[in-house]
């Protein structure tokens, strides 16, 4: 249908890129048309010649007084502020105050010339005949120039899973955009089936791999900004599982204020597939705890303790040692934090949490306060590489998690947290068994340094590691 009003690319780019006063001008001169026009068709609908009309005085006062203030009608609506490319249901509803204001002000001309009855009647017939050419001036426009019109079937299809008001306003926004084509909805709910949300079809979520064939696509973007994480979940697992390129879009709030746009579209973070919200510890009282003091993480190069060197440097401390025996490790977490340090004093240090001499060394260097936290991540935890090298395991795992906890002890560090693993329960391996004897070296030190709070933490297997 839009091709039917489309023009070409270079009058459409001219028309579009117009001052907003020559657009506002130029609809204003289509209004004046609809207006005029429609107050001449019902006379030559009742069998008044348009030739002799324009001499008969009283369709000469008619006009004098119908058009301008159907103008100032149309003008108090906010007709001329409206954007013609975007035009949406508030649109609708102008139309339908124009029709109800513009058969208002016929009926009022009427009555002076005929009876009750006949001006409500012809009063209904030019306002409604008015604001219908007015409504159709700016469908015409909209389609001959809206951008998405001229880009009709560009772009890799996209299904949308979810027909709601997300789903709606996305696909609005991808008409504007040459990067996706949406085809198709897909919902949940059985009431939306076969029904047609703007221009697209919705279907049963069922109808997935038939839709995803008939299109050729294996993209789809998930449009339900208020979708709890579990239920999300479910979603991804399925569409992943099915090997569908999942994007989607900000949250609730950020929909709502009118923050979405087609460059919102983003893959699916690991986040997203976690059946609970993330913490933010920049909000809880870890932060009030942390800022000002000095931390220390071992192993800052790995999986886990680079992760947490991460949430660290969120929390407004003074100083942050990175402690790691991997050089190119060291330097990866490094560059990686240098970048937003900001105000944050970054320690990189190299050693092994085995080297008594090189820990002393590094409490020592920090004067009078110390180190007020150690988190210590620092171990061999790939399964089949310690049972392999038991020793070694048992060396850096138990041994050094006893330097690295008596050590701080003796120094005064208020905290200290092992990070620990759920393989040190009932253990069936190497690495789990010296995991757990690191628990207990931990629960001895305890013992032997009461000031200091020592703790520890059991992790699975870490999403993204």
């Amino acid at each position: 249908m839009s091709m039917l009003f489309a023009l070409p690319a270079g009058v459409t780019r001219r028309l579009t890129s117009a001052p907003r006063w020559a657009k506002q001008a130029a609809m204003l001169a289509l209004d004046v048309v609809a207006l005029v026009v429609a107050a001449a068709l019902i006379p030559w609908l009742l069998g008044v010649p348009l030739s002799e009309l324009i001499f008969i005085e009283d369709h000469q006062v008619f006009l004098a007084i119908f058009v301008p203030l159907g103008l100032a009608l149309l003008w108090i609506l906010q007709f001329y502020a409206m954007v013609i490319r975007t035009l949406d249901h508030t649109a609708v509803s102008r139309m339908v105050l124009a029709g109800i204001g513009l058969s208002a002000l016929a009926m009022m001309i009427y009555l002076d010339r005929t009876g009750l009855a006949k001006a409500v009647a012809l009063g209904l017939l030019t306002g409604g005949l008015a604001t219908g050419l007015a409504g159709l001036g700016r469908v015409a426009a909209r389609l001959s120039l809206a951008p998405g019109s001229i880009r009709a079937g560009r772009g890799a299809p996209l299904l949308i899973y979810g027909a709601g008001r997300a789903g709606h306003q996305l696909a609005s926004a991808l008409a504007e955009d040459p990067q996706f084509r949406p085809v198709a909805f897909l919902d949940d709910d059985p009431a939306l089936s076969n029904l047609r949300v703007g221009a697209l079809r919705v279907y049963p979520a069922r109808d997935l791999e038939r839709l995803s064939a008939r299109h050729r696509t294996k993209k789809i973007a998930i449009a339900i900004p208020s979708l709890g994480r579990r239920r999300r979940r479910e979603i991804m697992d399925r569409l992943v599982g099915r090997d569908f390129e999942v994007l989607s879009i900000p949250g609730f709030a950020d929909l709502m204020a009118g923050k979405l746009s087609v460059s919102d579209l983003r893959k699916v973070e690991i986040d997203d597939l976690l059946g609970r919200d993330v913490v933010d510890l920049s909000r809880s009282r870890l932060h009030r705890w942390f800022e000002g003091r000095v931390a220390m993480v071992t192993g800052a190069g790995g999986s886990i303790g680079s992760e947490v060197a991460r949430q660290l440097a969120q929390l407004g401390l003074k100083r942050l040692i990175l402690f790691e025996v991997s050089e190119s490790a060291l330097y990866t977490i490094h560059q990686e934090l240098s970048q937003n340090a900001g105000d944050l004093e970054l320690v990189p240090v190299l050693g092994s949490v085995t080297d008594r001499h090189r820990l002393e060394t590094v409490f020592a260097a920090q004067g009078r306060g110390g180190i007020d936290a150690v988190f210590h991540a620092a171990a061999y935890k790939h399964v089949p590489l310690v049972e392999a090298n038991a020793l070694a395991g048992i060396t850096n795992n138990v041994l050094g998690t006893e330097e690295v906890a008596e050590i701080a002890g003796r120094q005064g560090t208020a905290r200290f947290v092992l990070v620990s693993t759920d393989k040190a329960v009932r253990p069936t391996n190497v690495m789990g068994a010296t995991k757990r004897l690191a628990e207990l070296v931990v629960g001895a030190a305890q013992e032997r340094h009461p000031k200091t709070i020592y703790s520890m933490v059991r992790f699975g297997n870490v999403l993204g590691s």
